[in-house]
């Protein structure tokens, strides 16, 4: 018979008298510093190689950007008030990341923020693996480990803002499962009651795995406690966002049809989507990517395939019981990933395959992940090489592909910190006019936005008092994104509007303090008056003194001088 593709280092001929050499700290802990080791190389590989080419996007302007140097005193304040007003429903939400800015930003600037986005991400590979570990061979569940950062059904792990806030959020899951199965298994659900916090449907896969790895003599009263105790956790976090009168909570309340369609028929569509975003990636994967991509998936490869040379440790079981834990595992697998789709309330329809919104996603790729570790556990359990180096080459081959793919998404934040750069750089030297109280309403077509990660959002208005260390800072708006949004009116010959239009505070726009911008989608210019629909009389610009200089080095804050100034 054929070699098996593990040598068992272990193993003791009847004639060897001699005990074999252990390390000094076994060869279970080994295994474990070199899955963390290979765990981490992944992470690194597939999603931080081009971190010195990314930037901030999006919610990073509102939970990153304002809080490089916050005084801890104003972030402990900060987390106080969340605690006590729950805003959005989501008190960690809205404290989390600003601490993570804070902390980030002191160890090494823009890359220490990127630094603590890689060690969220790590630590979650490395708890699914060992999670796994209760149930696999010591591969597959590294493979499960890497597979949870590679499955692209969700392309935000680069995302600052989400690593902060909605990754943490699978991080308090995660604990909280491998507690539920010691003697502390009471401190696991107010762990994984975090996630509520933070972000409500990564608590679903808490709910359902636990369900299907129970006492078989204890069955209903440890299904019965488990949901109960669940069941009081979610009913308390809702009456309490109930009882604040947050907008998402009332809204259930007030349209029950709606909200149960919305959550049942999510339960398919879900689960549809993210196979089809699946099969889509590997078909793309080799596509349009560099050599360098290429290098490193080969060396993503080369690194599963080194763990192949460690000891195997004897499982002690029939393989008819490892096969039956792993059926056991994917069935809980399965059931997390359709489950995890329950919540989609906000963003519903889960259908997005790209973008910031692919967070829909976020907890079913727990639920994925283990379904599709088990399977290749159940296979690489056969003592036969053949079921096993099939199972092993074909999920080394998918990791490689994952690999590839995860290079298309570095790719798509890259490009999109250039041209979010190309266009503040272009309408900051378009209005060196700027003063505290200077609107700037841009209108025509943004440049071209990257499907992984927008340059320009909702968060635009935000942008020039970033940039700027002058307060209140001037405000840029876009009219033909944003306008009707911005609810802008004529009444009592004023123009009144709501610049940030999530706010529900108006303004009166100063008609003599105002910039009017138009782009073509390549190109930037300043015109003199632009008419829009909501105003019977044409805007003006402001007149451009012909010797105005570019705002001093000294009026940019720190994000300013990143982003203007560097010229990478």
């Amino acid at each position: 018979m054929t070699e098996p593709l593990e040598r068992d280092l272990n193993r003791k001929t009847e004639s060897s008298s001699t005990p074999a050499v252990q390390p000094p700290f076994g060869w279970r802990g080994i295994k474990t510093i070199a899955a963390a080791l290979v765990i981490s190389c992944i992470v690194l590989i597939s999603l931080y190689i081009r971190v010195p080419d990314y930037g901030f996007y999006e919610d990073d302007y509102w939970a990153i950007v304002p809080y490089f140097k916050a005084p801890v005193s104003e972030l402990w304040n900060n987390t106080y008030r969340q605690f006590l007003t729950w805003t959005q429903g989501r008190p960690l939400n809205h404290c989390v990341p600003p601490w993570f800015s804070r902390v980030g930003y002191g160890l090494g600037g823009l890359q220490g923020i990127y630094f603590l986005g890689f060690l969220v991400q790590s630590l979650n590979a490395f708890l699914v693996y060992l999670l796994l570990r209760k149930w696999l061979d010591h591969w597959s569940a590294i493979l499960g480990g890497c597979l949870f950062v590679l499955l692209p059904v969700d392309t935000t792990h680069i995302f600052l803002e989400h690593s902060a806030q909605l990754h943490m959020s699978l991080t308090y899951i995660l604990v909280g499962l491998l507690i539920n199965r010691t003697r502390f298994w009471l401190l696991s659900y107010p762990i994984a009651a975090l996630s509520l916090l933070s972000y409500e449907t990564a608590f679903l896969p808490f709910i359902a795995f636990p369900l299907f790895f129970v006492d078989r003599k204890k069955r209903l009263i440890q299904w019965l406690t488990h949901l109960v105790i669940c069941g009081a956790v979610l009913l308390t976090v809702f009456g309490i966002r109930l009882h604040l009168s947050d907008a998402r909570a009332t809204s259930v309340v007030s349209q029950p049809t709606d909200t149960l369609w919305r959550m049942v028929s999510s339960l398919w569509l879900g689960p549809e989507t993210s196979l089809r975003i699946l099969a889509k990636a590997v078909l793309q994967a080799p596509h349009s990517v560099s050599p360098f991509a290429f290098f490193f998936a080969g060396l993503g490869v080369i690194l599963l395939l080194l763990v192949l040379r460690l000891p195997r440790e004897l499982d002690g079981n029939a393989a008819s019981t490892i096969r039956l834990r792993c059926i056991t595992l994917f069935c809980a697998g399965v059931a997390c990933w359709v489950f995890a789709y329950f919540l989609t309330i906000t963003n519903y329809p889960p259908t997005q395959e790209t973008g910031r919104l692919t967070s829909t996603h976020l907890a079913a790729v727990f639920g994925l992940t283990c379904a599709i570790a088990a399977v290749t556990g159940y296979f690489r359990s056969f003592a036969d090489f053949r079921p096993k180096a099939t199972a092993t080459g074909i999920m080394t081959c998918l990791v490689a592909l994952f690999i590839l793919y995860a290079f298309h998404i570095q790719n798509g934040f890259a490009a999109a910190w250039t041209i979010e750069k190309r266009f503040w750089r272009e309408v900051v030297e378009l209005c060196p006019d700027l003063t505290i109280k200077t609107r700037v309403i841009l209108v025509g077509i943004e440049p071209a936005q990257d499907k992984f990660i927008q340059s320009n959002s909702w968060a635009d208005p935000l942008v020039l008092g970033e940039i700027f260390t002058f307060s209140p800072a001037p405000i840029f708006f876009y009219y033909d994104g944003m306008g009707p949004a911005a609810d802008i009116r004529f009444e009592n010959g004023q123009v009144t509007w709501k610049p940030f239009f999530w706010e529900d505070k108006r303004e009166t726009l100063d008609l003599g303090d105002l910039i009017i911008l138009q782009d073509n989608g390549e190109q930037i210019s300043r015109i003199p008056e632009y008419r829009i629909a909501e105003i019977p009389f044409p805007l003006h610009s402001k007149e451009l003194a012909t010797n105005g200089a570019q705002p001093a080095p000294k009026r940019l804050s720190d994000f300013g001088r990143f982003l203007l100034l560097d010229r990478r």
